[in-house]
This record gives C-alpha cells, sequence and structure tokens, in this order.
C-alpha cells in the first residue's frame, strides 16, 4: 500500500470551488435538497475533496455536497486537499468514490429495526427527510425473517416470466442497475407505472 499522506481539514469559500466539467455522477433536485437536510441536521461532515486546478480549487468529489452548500447559502465548505495525486489518479479517484458507494446494497432486516428504534424515540427530525419513504417500512412492506433477493435486470425478466405462470410465490427484490442501459430495460420490463413505484419503494437505486 502507497504511503498516505497527512490530510487537513480547511475552510475555503463556497463559490471558489470549480466543478470539475467531466463530473459524471447525477444530482437530482431531490437529493440536493436531502442533503441540505442532512447537513441541516447534522451538520457538514464530510469534506470536499479538492485539488488546486489551473483556475482555483476544483472539486474531485463532493459535487453534491457543494450544490447544497450553495442552496442553504454556506459561505464557506470544509475541504481536503488531494494535491498529492497525479492528474489520471485523482480524475479516476472521483469515479471510484462515487462507484464504491454504489456496490452494495442494505441489510434489509438490519435497517429496518433500526429505523423502527430511530422511530420509537424522541427525535426531532424525520427520516423521510433523508430519502426513506414511509411507504418503504409500512406495516408488512418488509416482513421479519423475509428473503431478499437481488437481481440484474436480465434475472428480472425470467423471474416475471416465472411469475406470470405461477410458479413463483410473492418476493421482494432489489434490482441492480449499473448503468442507464439497464434501467431502461428495467422500465421495459415493468412498464413505466410498476418500475416508478419501484423506485418509491427501494430508494436506494434511482430506477428511472
Amino acid at each position: 500500500m502507497k504511503q498516505q499522506p497527512e490530510l487537513t481539514v480547511e475552510e475555503v469559500p463556497t463559490e471558489s470551488l470549480i466543478p470539475y466539467a467531466r463530473n459524471a455522477k447525477i444530482h437530482t433536485n431531490e437529493q440536493i435538497d436531502q442533503i441540505c437536510e442532512s447537513i441541516g441536521e447534522f451538520g457538514f461532515n464530510d469534506p470536499v475533496a479538492v485539488w488546486d486546478g489551473p483556475d482555483g480549487p476544483e472539486i474531485i468529489e463532493g459535487h453534491g455536497r457543494v450544490m447544497a452548500a450553495k442552496k442553504l447559502g454556506l459561505d464557506v465548505v470544509p475541504v481536503v486537499r488531494l494535491d498529492h495525486l497525479s492528474d489520471e489518479q485523482r480524475r479516476a479517484y472521483g469515479i471510484v468514490h462515487n462507484k464504491l458507494t454504489m456496490n452494495t446494497g442494505w441489510d434489509f432486516a438490519k435497517l429496518e429495526e433500526e429505523l423502527e428504534d430511530l422511530q420509537s424515540l424522541d427525535i426531532d427530525f424525520d427520516m423521510e427527510d433523508f430519502g426513506f419513504d414511509a411507504v418503504e417500512f409500512a406495516d408488512g412492506a418488509m416482513e421479519r425473517g423475509g428473503a431478499y433477493e437481488e437481481l440484474t435486470p436480465e434475472e428480472l425478466e425470467a423471474y416475471g416470466e416465472a411469475a406470470d405462470s405461477g410458479c413463483l410465490k410473492s418476493f421482494n427484490v432489489v434490482i441492480s442497475c449499473l448503468n442507464d442501459d439497464d434501467k431502461k430495460h428495467v422500465a421495459e420490463i415493468l412498464g413505466e407505472e410498476d418500475a416508478a413505484s419501484l423506485k418509491r419503494f427501494y430508494k436506494a437505486e434511482e430506477l428511472l
């Protein structure tokens, strides 16, 4: 493993941060609102990674947090400078950082238990503000001890055919979408209405 650099968190003017022109991560208005809610409730606890570009500090990862900071009117945000990375490394890291967070899903049983515990406490914030829809954890929506399948769109199509023939009982499904083609495939299989309802049920993946 390469020697790890000493990183220092510093605050810089929000308006001085330059978005990377080829940032491929999509940030919807809904997600930015959720990031705003998180910052408002818990603070800006995840510094933005930047490097000293030719025109000033350029964002490597953290575009969504900066967009939220601007929406909240924050004058400064915390950053860490990754100037130890080469140009190729910092470009690759921006992609890798986002990809790694998408490579796994939830342990739904543990997640349900944790959310139920939080809901039973006297907290002054609503988990729905961060993307956990009430329907997602409604009574009966996630049965205790139930099995959860993680399927590719191709496997979903095969499951759908089996379900139509009456060979399968009801089951809970998490669909792994790695790119836009997968999302379109899911929409074609489920139909626009069913795909939209599935998106509301599983917020971890934006299917459409």
